[in-house]
Formats: C-alpha cells, sequence, structure tokens
C-alpha cells in the first residue's frame, strides 16, 4: 500500500509504534429526499454547532475527524448507537453523520430512535456514511429517518456539498 511501519523502543521505557498509510478518500454521494424546511432543524444553520459522529471504526473517526476538521466544524464520537443516545443533545448536536453497520444499536435503529425522541417541530439531520451502497440500504436509511446517504470512502468535497445542504 506504499505504507511505512516505524518503532522506537527505550528499554525500560516502552515502545511506540507508527503505521503511516497514504489513501485516498473516495466516493460517490447519493441523496436521498432532502428534509422539509419545516422539519430542518433551524440549529443546523448555525456553523457554530457541533456534528455528532457516530463510528464504531477507529480508523474511520480518525478520518472523518480529518475531513471535518479540514471544512472547519466541530465534532464528538460516540461508539455506536448506544452510546450516540447517552451523549446527543438536540441543543449541541446539529447534524448527526453515522455508519450504517455497528455493534450494539446500528444506524438505521439510532435514527429510528432520534426520530421517535423528537417533539415533531424540528429534525436533526441525520447522514449515514456507510460502505454498504446496495438500494437496499439506501430504501432502509430514507424509512429509518435518515435524510441523506454518502458512500465510503468519502471525499471531502462530497462531505463539505453534504454538510453545506444543513449549515
Amino acid at each position: 500500500m506504499g505504507g511505512e511501519i516505524t518503532v522506537n523502543s527505550t528499554e525500560g521505557e516502552g515502545s511506540t509504534f507508527a503505521l503511516l498509510v497514504p489513501l485516498a478518500i473516495t466516493a460517490d454521494a447519493v441523496a436521498s429526499p432532502k428534509p422539509s424546511p419545516e422539519k430542518q432543524s433551524k440549529k443546523a444553520k448555525d456553523k457554530s454547532g457541533h456534528i455528532l459522529v457516530v463510528e464504531d471504526n477507529k480508523v474511520n473517526q480518525l478520518v472523518i475527524g480529518k475531513i471535518l476538521k479540514s471544512l472547519g466544524y466541530k465534532w464528538d464520537t460516540a461508539d455506536d448507537g448506544v452510546n450516540a443516545l447517552e451523549i446527543y443533545n438536540p441543543d449541541r448536536h446539529h447534524i448527526i453523520l453515522t455508519d450504517l453497520r455497528m455493534p450494539r444499536m446500528d444506524g438505521f435503529a439510532l435514527a429510528t430512535k432520534i426520530r421517535e425522541l423528537e417533539d415533531g417541530s424540528t429534525a436533526v439531520p441525520i447522514i449515514a456514511i456507510s460502505a454498504d451502497a446496495m438500494e437496499e440500504a439506501k430504501e432502509k436509511s430514507e424509512q429509518s429517518g435518515i435524510n441523506m446517504f454518502l458512500s465510503k470512502p468519502v471525499k471531502v468535497e462530497e462531505v463539505r456539498e453534504c454538510l453545506q445542504e444543513f449549515f
């Protein structure tokens, strides 16, 4: 993969291992139906709000974090849907980016639960980021209350365009 592994070790003190793998960030974005203006969170239009990233893979968390940082966004990370529900705060998190396939609670169940918790006047935008680009996953996303769907690996420009729909 054209990468590099390095090790620095000092006896009695410990070792540091580093792995560098140059990866391109690419993907096709497929938009599900847009939320209606009355359902879209007004808070999402304020770029000072945080994004809640729900992703069980640590490498993917880092990649998404680097993308969001490069675009000037702030975010919090949850390891799965259960963890996301524990930390989700509608006053703080104005968009949810979620993987679909996770242990304990997947992105479909998370979106369904978030929609059940909402008061009906506004809805937090939920964006799926998934390697599962099959039509069935996209349909199930829409049925779960997910607003948009991005396929992994994602491109920075596609994430920018997607988030600009809401910020």
